[in-house]
């Protein structure tokens, strides 16, 4: 728990929105900061739920069966890391794809790069450390961000096919651009109407087709992610209050993104619910900072306070699962041996 608390005031000092002398901080730092989270995330041993069972697809050797079962784009990572013959180096390139992608984004696209990062931490980095596979099709859909305000579908549409073929939940993110484009305020509570009275019917097709069959029947049992979803609606809500406030046409038409996703969790429970709503909630990391551009600094450091809390009692309540702790204690493939891996 210590080392998070660390990580996390590095990244505050390295990237935080101050001043020296009334001069901006310089922007080597931010990439300093930027650098920690790569580096921690890259060279991490058996941190994250998934770590020991993507490690064992490819050691001792490669286990085709088991990567069978994995999307296309999966098994080229896997078979590259065959050819060097060096498991920990499919966590690095699943890694420097992920962060690359994110963090050129939110650097393009947020006119609060601290505050993109925090929500990220907070919100999304704990993904990218244990489903590996849907965290980098996160950040795709992400990336994808470009293609959708510019109106150029046809390359968003490659994009969300791209993220497919890491994870077949990102085919969700095809419903997006309807989201953004053509919702209101009305239409908004007829899609939640019609969601919340249909979504028995969209469960099946999830399940049956995206690769969650074995939910099916037991969503109740898989229903965990109670903390997330209820954090959701209420950042959302607050930040609902600010963009019609301000009357940012982008950052309206992003919440109601990011209401829909909001919405998963409580209709397919915790589990697969939080997994598809994960596409439409990762745009939360650019309505954050854009959403509290106008505001004072004082409500910006709040919520900066808030999304650091927030990133630290997650961190505090997996120590509390009886089963394994995914981030604590957290290990580096320089400081430990990897060759046998030893999981906890």
């Amino acid at each position: 728990m210590y080392f998070y608390i660390l990580f996390i005031l590095l990244i505050v000092l390295f990237m935080g929105n101050y001043t020296f002398n009334g001069q901006p901080k310089a922007q080597y730092l931010t990439n300093i900061g930027l650098g920690i989270i790569i580096l921690v995330s890259i060279l991490r041993f058996d941190v994250g739920w998934d770590y020991p069972s993507y490690y064992l697809d490819i050691y001792p050797v490669l286990d085709p069966i088991s990567i069978a079962k994995y999307e296309p784009l999966n098994r080229v990572i896997y078979h590259i890391t065959d050819y060097f013959r060096w498991p920990p180096l499919l966590f690095i390139i699943y890694g420097l794809l992920t962060y690359g992608l994110v963090f050129s984004t939110l650097k393009k696209y947020t006119p609060n790069l601290f505050l993109a990062t925090l929500t990220y931490l907070a919100f999304f980095y704990n993904t990218s450390l244990g489903p590996i596979r849907q965290g980098l099709a996160l950040g795709i859909v992400l990336y994808a961000y470009r293609y959708l305000i510019t109106r150029a579908y046809l390359k968003y549409f490659i994009a969300i096919v791209i993220a497919g073929m890491f994870h077949l939940t990102a085919f969700t993110g095809l419903l997006i651009p309807f989201l953004f484009y053509l919702m209101t305020p009305v239409r908004m509570i007829i899609l939640l109407i019609v969601t919340i009275l249909g979504y028995k019917y969209a469960l099946t097709i999830i399940s049956e087709y995206m690769g969650y069959a074995t939910y099916l029947a037991n969503v109740d049992e898989y229903s965990g992610g109670t903390l997330i979803s209820l954090a959701y609606p209420i950042v959302i809500f607050s930040l609902c209050i600010l963009t019609w406030k301000n009357k940012d046409l982008i950052a309206q038409r992003l919440t109601y993104v990011t209401i829909f996703g909001a919405l998963c969790p409580f209709l397919l429970g915790g589990h697969i619910g939080g997994r598809i709503g994960w596409y439409f909630l990762i745009y939360l990391c650019i309505l954050v900072p854009r959403a509290l551009k106008h505001q004072k600094a004082s409500t910006r450091t709040t919520y900066a306070g808030l999304f650091v809390g927030y990133f630290l009692l997650y961190v505090f309540i997996t120590t509390l699962n009886p089963v394994k702790q995914p981030l604590t204690p957290y290990q580096s493939i320089l400081t430990t041996n990897i060759d046998p891996p030893i999981f906890k």
